[in-house]
């Protein structure tokens, strides 16, 4: 069983806590939390699923709290299937997701270049949220 899907399967059985942004931790699996979205520096990448998976095309932009469009400190970057409408510099979004470290892979020094560029920091212990598809 590969890691994807054994991932995948877990999240399944897992139904979403709805919780607030602030209170998003590592122990919780899949979560649906609401949050502006920051779409001004909004990065689109191929992720490769393995071997046998399809690839696919995501978007990472910061989720900051609720109609927070001041700030500039990263803790949660969202990967979305979901293009962000391209009119919007922000989006008040409430995404189910699930909740990891990143890996390098997903999110590298380009990724967190790109954002530094725009004057934005990532917070110590920053983490992933994966949207899952309704």
């Amino acid at each position: 069983m590969t890691a994807a899907l054994l991932i995948a399967l877990i999240a399944c059985s897992t139904p979403p806590e709805t919780i607030a942004l602030s209170s998003v931790d590592l122990s919780h699996k899949v979560v649906t939390t609401t949050g502006t979205a920051h779409y001004p520096t909004r990065i689109k990448q191929v992720v490769h699923n393995g071997f046998l998976g399809r690839d696919a095309t995501v978007w990472l932009y910061p989720l900051l709290p609720p109609g927070d469009v001041l700030h500039r400190d990263i803790h949660f970057l969202v990967m979305d299937t979901r293009e962000p409408d391209p009119l919007l510099g922000y989006e008040d979004r409430t995404i189910t997701a699930r909740v990891s470290l990143p890996t390098e892979r997903e999110v590298d020094k380009r990724v967190r270049d790109a954002y530094a560029a725009q004057g934005y920091t990532f917070s110590d212990g920053w983490l992933l949220l994966r949207t899952v598809e309704d």
